[in-house]
């Protein structure tokens, strides 16, 4: 499992999600969320208010999985929903 994501942008003090992969068969066992609450917590050590990313609509497991943790859909194009979540 990995995570890959930024806490940088002091103009917006948004932090960006690029991606976090978990092994299907190690999925359901906490490791997303562990990861997930990790990026809140150092984007906010970096002074972020928002945590945003990017998922695509048919990866309906991944969208369950944000929504539960409190992102919401902000915007969307044809492949993707644009998400975020308030952090600060």
């Amino acid at each position: 499992a990995y995570v890959a994501f930024y806490a940088n942008d002091k103009n917006s003090k948004e932090a960006y999600i690029s991606l976090i992969a978990v092994k299907p068969e190690i999925q359901n066992y906490g490791i997303g969320k562990k990861l997930l609450n990790e990026c809140i917590c150092i984007s906010c050590r970096y002074g972020m208010n928002k945590i945003a990313l990017k998922v695509d609509k048919d990866n309906a497991n991944a969208i369950k999985f944000y929504l539960k943790n409190g992102f919401n859909l902000k915007n969307e194009d044809n492949k993707q929903y644009l998400m975020e979540k308030y952090i600060g």
